[in-house]
C-alpha cells in the first residue's frame, strides 16, 4: 500500500510547474552564488521558458558552464546565451 501511495505523490510533483519566482530564484543561485568567480557577474533574464545569459567571461570554458548550470533548473525549457568571451 505504502508504494502505491509514493508513486501517486511523486506523479503530482512531477505535474507541478516551478513558477517564474521559483526558476528565477534557482538561476540566481546557480550563477551569482556560484564557485567560478566568473560567473557571478553574469546578466540575465527569463522571457517564458527562456533564459537569456547576457554578459562578459574570460573563457570559452565559462560562458559553456554558465548555460550547463542554467540549462538543469527546472522550468528552463531554452537557453539563449548571449555571453561574450572577452580575449585579451
Amino acid at each position: 500500500m505504502a508504494a502505491s501511495t509514493n508513486s501517486r505523490i511523486d506523479s503530482v510533483q512531477d505535474q507541478v510547474s516551478p513558477t517564474l519566482s521559483d526558476v528565477e530564484l534557482e538561476v540566481e543561485k546557480k550563477l551569482h552564488f556560484s564557485h567560478h568567480a566568473g560567473l557571478r557577474h553574469i546578466g540575465y533574464r527569463i522571457d517564458g521558458g527562456t533564459v537569456v545569459l547576457h554578459g562578459r567571461v574570460p573563457s570559452y570554458y565559462l560562458k559553456q558552464l554558465a548555460q550547463v548550470k542554467v540549462t538543469c533548473v527546472p522550468g528552463v525549457e531554452r537557453v539563449d546565451n548571449r555571453i561574450e568571451v572577452a580575449v585579451n
